[in-house]
């Protein structure tokens, strides 16, 4: 056990350890300042979109300057790089994937790479981030591969809305928009088309092995509508798992939980496996067919 996974795991230790970990927070913020303002000019000076390499995805990706999962980048030279991992870990290239909030296209490219003949179908509601999933698509020569839904998935079929954050689309939510990270933030409203997963799969003549959603605190509805594909198909699921955002859309960790036993599922934090989901604020649940 990694002394991080001892530390996540342990209330005592979490504990014992809050003040030096806080005062490592705040040094990293301290030496991180002038990162932040050459982010914070770039989002301003920047009028176009911008075309990185990202290794982890296996290809090239147009973002906006405003996005935060450009600044990450930019930051850090990667992202998501343990989840890109759990991700390839439990991909059949025979099978189909579901990536629910596709946004631009990072895993949908990457599935798209891996599989030998199983497809892609990728959902993303908001117009910005579709036309780039688009553009990104068609740039990484994975067409081939990806069926692509510019809508919500939810737990029926029906015309929703969705509350965006221009630039930023990757914090846009069914329900309030609450991330700490555009918190204050204005939005705006997009009315889009709302599927089920299991119309989509039924649609599709899909034969799933693996659902990756991120859809800011709006999970309760997507497994809601997948619950056919559930029991049917079996796919393994990772999901972002936030208490907060969840309850803020009038779910909660022990409701999906509850939903996840109801279909014969086991669920882990999908980077502890001795830890239960949910157990942290922010963390990935990975969901597992008995």
């Amino acid at each position: 056990m990694s002394l991080k996974d001892f530390i996540r795991r342990t209330p005592l230790a979490r504990s014992l350890l809050a003040a030096p970990i806080s005062a490592r927070r705040a040094w990293i913020n301290y030496t991180s300042a002038k990162s932040r303002d050459v982010l914070s000019r770039l989002e301003r000076l920047v009028v176009s979109d911008v075309t990185i390499q990202v290794d982890e995805f296996d290809g090239q990706f147009v973002l906006g300057p405003q996005s935060h999962l450009l600044h990450r980048l930019l930051a850090e030279g990667e992202y998501e790089r343990d989840l890109v991992k759990l991700f390839l870990k439990h991909l059949d290239p025979v099978r189909d994937v579901i990536d629910v909030g596709a946004n631009v296209g990072f895993f949908t490219v990457l599935a798209a790479r891996s599989l030998t003949s199983g497809r892609v179908l990728a959902a993303e509601p908001t117009r910005a981030a579709f036309a780039r999933l688009s553009h990104n698509i068609d740039l990484n020569g994975v067409e081939d591969a990806v069926i692509m839904y510019n809508g919500l998935i939810s737990d029926k079929d029906c015309t929703s809305t969705i509350n965006v954050v221009a630039g930023r689309e990757e914090y846009s939510s069914m329900g309030d928009v609450v991330h700490p990270a555009v918190i204050g933030e204005k939005t705006l409203t997009e009315t889009i088309d709302a599927k089920k997963i299991d119309t989509l799969v039924e649609t599709h003549n899909l034969t799933p092995g693996l659902i990756k959603v991120d859809v800011e605190g709006a999970e309760g509805l997507v497994f809601e509508g997948a619950r056919e594909t559930l029991k049917r198909h079996r796919p393994i699921v990772i999901s972002e798992f936030s208490r907060p955002l969840l309850e803020a859309n009038g779910s909660s960790p022990e409701r999906l939980a509850k939903l996840f036993d109801e279909c014969d599922y086991d669920v882990f934090d999908a980077h502890d496996q001795f830890a239960r989901a949910g157990h942290l604020e922010f963390s990935d649940l990975l969901a597992v067919p008995r």
